[in-house]
């Protein structure tokens, strides 16, 4: 939390995405949270520059790996992609699967996907879509169908959205 409001200088601290990083760092050595090992994975991926890193690859899936295997959906899905942008689509498929799994739209739209193309099987899209469904019920309470109704959005099969 402290490294996330260095990074964006929220919470009424200066903006400062070398201390952000060096706190993630810190994090993952004292035994690291997904989130930790997720925002280390992007210091050293897009965003190296402006958290004064060097870019390392090796470095950025290593966390984007730790993140995943923690429960990090959004990890998981990134190397669904690293996975697709090498050619290796069995595994780029498993990854979106497991992230889809977990809730995550843009992963269910390329299961989706995959299956109109044919790469993706049946049994894999429905069982995929179960397990999707199941995951955003979990997340789902009055309270938070309240406040959603009230800030006038809703819930549909592409996310969430204004109405």
């Amino acid at each position: 939390m402290l490294a996330s409001s260095y990074d964006t200088g929220e919470s009424g601290l200066t903006q400062d995405s070398k201390m952000a990083h060096q706190l993630w760092k810190e994090a993952v050595e004292l035994g690291g949270s997904k989130d930790a090992h997720y925002n280390l994975s992007q210091s050293y991926s897009k965003y190296h520059r402006e958290r004064g890193v060097e870019k390392d690859d090796k470095k950025e899936l290593y966390h984007l790996e730790e993140a995943a295997m923690l429960g990090d959906a959004a990890a998981r899905c990134e190397l669904g992609t690293y996975e697709g942008d090498r050619g290796n689509w069995d595994r780029a498929k498993k990854h979106w699967m497991l992230s889809a799994a977990a809730g995550c739209e843009g992963c269910m739209e390329r299961i989706k996907r995959g299956k109109k193309k044919g790469v993706v099987s049946n049994d894999e899209y429905k069982k995929t879509l179960r397990a999707h469904r199941k995951s955003l019920n979990l997340t789902r309470s009055a309270q938070r169908d309240a406040a959603r109704e009230s800030l006038n959005f809703k819930v549909g099969p592409g996310g969430v959205g204004k109405m």
